[in-house]
């Protein structure tokens, strides 16, 4: 049996609890909890990356709201966050395409 709830540990993480708020909730390391999250299929997010920020540039993205770099103003990030973003971006089974 295992020591720590992973249903809900994996329920705070894709709701968007960052991995140093599931440590401290749950007691359990950050490597640990990642390597187990991976094993269970979640798809991990960029360490350090606020999760609104992301939101934000992935809205901006979907809604084909302008180019990379109008983006990037936009948001106050750089081009190439813009750029990692749209790349990780999955609509369905394809890319959502973006102006450049």
């Amino acid at each position: 049996m295992s020591r720590y709830d992973w249903s809900a540990i994996r329920a705070a993480y894709e709701s968007g609890d960052s991995l140093d708020t599931i440590k401290d909730r749950f007691g359990c390391d950050v490597p640990h909890t990642s390597r187990v999250l991976r094993r269970m299929g979640v798809s991990m997010r960029r360490r350090g990356r606020p999760t609104k920020e992301r939101d934000r540039i992935t809205a901006l993205i979907a809604t084909n709201a302008g180019t990379i770099a109008e983006i990037a103003s936009r948001c106050g990030v750089s081009e190439s966050t813009v750029s990692r973003v749209r790349a990780e971006l999955r609509h369905g089974d394809r890319l959502v395409e973006v102006r450049w």
